[in-house]
């Protein structure tokens, strides 16, 4: 011990700079803040921390709001001594026996409306101290709780984007999230030969994305993109995996894309058609599914060609076999599957268009919009997409930059 403190005085302490935040998304952050607390309390946000039985690993980030780096007051936001100031009660830590009747009369006492916010992962369920006899468990057994905060322990930034209420209430506002997940195209979404259970990077993202909100999710499938986009006038989704186009762009908030698939047109092998500008003909009939990014993209691009539209791709290649069509246009992954299995077709070199997928949320979710943008680069940055593109096998697109 004396060794090691002598080291630290001549050395400097024996731990690492943590990564000071940008300021200007620090402030834009604690902004949206504050303004989902004006609109839910009618004012800006007291803080009362309530340490009901923790570590103290959660309360060293909860303080560190306080420190010159963060200055949280300086937005507008403070905490206070007392709970008959506060609007905002962070409880951290498992919910201790001798600790419950402190917790409870600490709520009664904070003047309604009140949030409260169960802060860290034993907070939430009690943690490595689940079960035992000196516990109760998480906050949610002794209080209602009104946002979870996972993380052991979270960091000042997650503690500010935990209590933006707003995103969680525009992405999951239903109590769970609902994500469209596109059977039709076999690079998002697939299912498991074994147990039938929905898999594949769109569903790798949405449980991710769930996990981070604490919610249950639900999968809304569907056979085709243009339907995914159909299911939003019935509001049947909260999140969706689709390719980015102007048109869906006015009813859709998108995310930057995360991966890039090749659009390519497959032809008879006996057919004169030899190159991707050769299409756009007259009499040329070209297959496509209906509300697709590559049915919206030719229909705005193709000047002589006919376009031909079925409900799903297996349709589309009815129409082939029947002889009601020239080519056929679609994902890669999608046709060369088709073209081992139907005779005859050859695929014609380099790509027509380049679809890019991203997430998406209905428009006017601004809070919910914000929150999937920053999620998505997180999930880019910190390789959690190079590793599904990995894990799903995935051929024939490749990762968005």
């Amino acid at each position: 011990m004396r060794r090691m403190l002598f080291k630290s005085l001549v050395h400097g302490p024996l731990t690492e700079a943590a990564p000071a935040p940008d300021d200007a998304a620090l402030a834009e952050l604690a902004g949206r803040v504050k303004e989902a607390a004006r609109l839910r309390l009618g004012r800006t946000l007291s803080i009362r921390e309530v340490d009901a039985g923790s570590c103290n690993g959660c309360e060293l980030e909860i303080h560190a709001l306080n420190n010159i780096v963060y200055d949280l007051e300086r937005f507008g936001l403070r905490f206070v001594a007392s709970p008959r100031h506060a609007d905002v009660l962070l409880v951290t830590g498992p919910v201790t026996t001798n600790m419950r009747q402190a917790l409870e009369r600490t709520y009664q006492a904070t003047p309604a409306p009140k949030w409260v916010v169960a802060v860290g992962d034993c907070a939430r369920d009690g943690g490595v101290f689940a079960g035992s006899y000196a516990c109760v468990g998480g906050v949610s057994a002794v209080l209602p709780v009104d946002l979870h905060i996972r993380g052991c322990p979270p960091s000042p930034i997650a503690l500010l984007k935990g209590l933006n209420p707003a995103a969680l209430s525009d992405l999951a506002p239903m109590g769970k999230l609902r994500a469209a997940i596109n059977f039709g195209n076999p690079v998002l979404a697939g299912k498991d030969a074994a147990t039938g259970e929905p898999c594949g990077i769109s569903v790798d993202l949405a449980r991710e994305l769930a996990r981070r909100l604490d919610v249950t999710i639900e999968f809304v499938p569907y056979d085709a993109a243009g339907k995914v986009v159909e299911g939003l006038k019935s509001q049947a989704w909260d999140v969706c995996f689709l390719a980015i186009d102007p048109l869906r762009a006015a009813d859709i908030s998108f995310t930057a894309p995360y991966a890039v698939i090749e659009g390519v047109y497959l032809v008879a092998e006996a057919s004169p058609i030899r190159s991707n500008a050769e299409v756009d003909r007259p009499g040329v009939r070209v297959g496509v599914i209906v509300g697709s990014a590559y049915d919206l993209f030719l229909s705005r691009e193709l000047k002589h060609a006919t376009i031909v539209r079925a409900a799903a791709s297996a349709a589309v290649m009815d129409l082939w076999v029947a002889g009601k069509l020239d080519s056929v246009a679609g994902v890669k992954p999608q046709l060369e599957a088709d073209a081992r299995r139907i005779p005859g077709l050859r695929m014609l070199p380099g790509a027509f268009m380049a679809i890019n997928q991203a997430m998406g949320t209905p428009r006017g979710r601004d809070a919910g919009a914000k929150y999937l943008h920053g999620f998505m680069e997180e999930m880019k940055a910190s390789g959690f997409v190079a590793q599904a593109f990995a894990r799903n096998r995935i051929t024939g697109a490749s990762m968005a930059p």
